[in-house]
């Protein structure tokens, strides 16, 4: 019934956390179709043999099916009782389990998930000597602490492979520092034992530097999903539904919880600095008119409502995430 139910609403402080996807590519280098699996994200460990999924910013946890055997491999050698992770995969259908087929990301524990890059097309580092690259839309900012350097590069002269990625500029000027940036596919472990998909090679000024890289803007993957808000009015309650798509889209279901049919506005999302985001609510009324709601993510995930809405009401309002889309149609493990 509650299937049923849910299917009816439809900086610097370690190199760990400096380094704290979609689409996927194996590791012979083959590109894999980007609608093919799911990006995730969360905490995973190992309960009577089984390993258990707890996705970020959700109260619960499942059991899923790594095909890689990453985890038991991880789990046997370091002996951790549970270590943050980004996979991608998707549910079996013939079974109620969600399938590991790509493994993106191990290390770190449950604060991991509020470290989202946002911004960063990638953020690479390496510690011999210690430095951080963070590639943005529009520039390559490289830190080298050792020399508490910090460069700007035009991200220009972009080569992309199968492979990978390679990016090659130069700052011009009284002094001239020349950058060539490669981010290659391959297994990397940094120094803290965290597992990385990608290596890093950065040649500033003819000088080699080594390390590991990984994806950014793990906002625009993780905010996607299903979320639930819940209010009280004199004659009952009312919960609402809040469905975001990858592709921007929005459906917001609100369900009074008797015999009143169900009503489903729709619309579309952008994401806004600071944890925030917009949504338009396309013809609410009838009358053409476009509803605004500005919502801003806590630390716990949740979205908070942050301006008075005529359908919604005064702010403070909270949806809670509690699930991913494809959940909307598969059975969850409630255990």
């Amino acid at each position: 019934m509650k299937n049923l139910k849910t299917a009816r609403k439809l900086a610097l402080f370690s190199l760990t956390t400096i380094l704290f996807s979609t689409g996927c590519m194996t590791l012979s280098g083959v590109k894999e179709p980007e609608e093919a699996y799911e990006f995730r994200r969360g905490v995973v460990s190992i309960v009577e043999g089984d390993v258990r999924f707890s996705p970020c910013f959700e109260h619960k946890s499942e059991i899923i099916n790594d095909l890689t055997e990453r985890f038991n491999e991880r789990f046997i050698r370091r002996g951790e009782p549970a270590v943050y992770t980004e996979i991608s995969g998707r549910r079996d259908p013939s079974s109620t389990l969600w399938q590991v087929h790509r493994v993106h990301l191990i290390g770190g524990g449950n604060n991991t998930c509020s470290y989202e890059l946002e911004g960063n097309d990638f953020r690479a580092a390496g510690d011999n000597p210690l430095w951080i690259a963070d590639i943005r839309e529009d520039f390559i900012h490289v830190q080298n602490i050792e020399k508490l350097t910090s460069l700007k590069f035009k991200k220009t002269e972009l080569n992309e492979s199968s492979n990978g990625w390679e990016w090659n500029s130069e700052i011009s000027g009284e002094v001239k520092h020349r950058l060539s940036f490669k981010l290659r596919y391959g297994h990397c472990t940094d120094s803290y034992g965290t597992e990385y998909e990608l290596k890093a090679e950065l040649i500033l000024d003819g000088k080699s530097m080594k390390g590991c890289a990984r994806k950014g803007n793990l906002d625009l993957q993780s905010l996607p999903g299903i979320y639930e808000g819940k209010t009280s009015f004199i004659e009952g309650a009312r919960s609402i539904t809040l469905v975001l798509t990858a592709e921007g889209e929005v459906r917001i279901i609100q369900d009074y919880e008797n015999d009143q049919a169900i009503i489903v506005h729709k619309g579309t999302w952008q994401r806004l600095p600071k944890k925030k985001l917009v949504i338009y609510l396309d013809d609410v009324t009838g009358t053409q008119q476009r509803e605004v709601i500005l919502l801003q993510r806590n630390q716990r995930g949740a979205l908070e409502l942050k301006n008075s809405s005529t359908i919604y009401g005064a702010s403070g309002l909270q949806f809670f995430r509690t699930g991913f889309i494809s959940a909307i149609t598969q059975p969850k493990d409630d255990n």
